[in-house]
């Protein structure tokens, strides 16, 4: 979100006719997301950018606590119907890394960006 600071930036993006994508996380952060739900993380970027994104990609698999217990992370939680509300299209995908369950895999990601955006031509 640090991008939607740079002067010009929000803006930029904001007039611009491609499709916006916003790449949810996966887990927040203590002290700083911490019980952010997507919806929260869409809001601020409407307050920043001036308009919500177009699709939102939202990892839907699950993955055992107790991997991620110790990362001392949680969840971001999708209430997709808030989302909706936003007027947000939310993609549900396996976006998660086997070997990190805190991160996106990066070819996952690829492939659902993809489809998404063959989907707007």
């Amino acid at each position: 979100m640090q991008n939607l600071l740079v002067k010009g930036i929000p803006e930029a993006i904001r007039e611009s006719e491609a499709t916006k994508i916003y790449v949810s996380n996966i887990m927040t952060k203590k002290g700083e997301t911490e019980n952010f739900k997507v919806s929260d993380f869409v809001k601020e970027i409407e307050k920043y950018m001036g308009c919500a994104p177009d699709y939102v990609i939202v990892n839907n698999k699950k993955v055992e606590k107790k991997n991620v217990e110790e990362l001392h992370l949680d969840f971001v939680e999708c209430d997709k119907e808030e989302l909706e509300k936003l007027g947000v299209k939310v993609v549900l995908a396996d976006v998660v890394n086997e070997e990190r369950p805190d991160v996106h895999d990066s070819d996952k990601l690829a492939s659902i960006i993809m489809e998404v955006a063959e989907c707007r031509r």
